[in-house]
């Protein structure tokens, strides 16, 4: 871990029956106050493909008025 850094880790399989929306709500909150204090935020997982999308979706669906195509084309 860096010094200077905050850490969010959630624990999520890489499978398909993971259930991610369980997350969404500490995930959101965490990535929304990061841009609220200027701050950047990474958001990633092992593979990128699938977990990470999920969240960052669900974080732009939450601050945008975008459904769910509009925020995987964005990302």
């Amino acid at each position: 871990m860096l010094e200077g850094v905050k850490y969010l880790c959630i624990p999520a399989a890489d499978s398909p029956s993971q259930n991610l929306t369980r997350h969404f709500k500490e995930s959101i909150k965490f990535i929304h106050e990061c841009r609220l204090r200027g701050e950047s935020c990474l958001v990633h997982c092992l593979a990128g493909v699938s977990r990470s999308v999920t969240l960052v979706i669900a974080y732009i669906m939450t601050v945008t008025d975008f459904g769910w195509e509009d925020a995987l084309h964005t990302v």
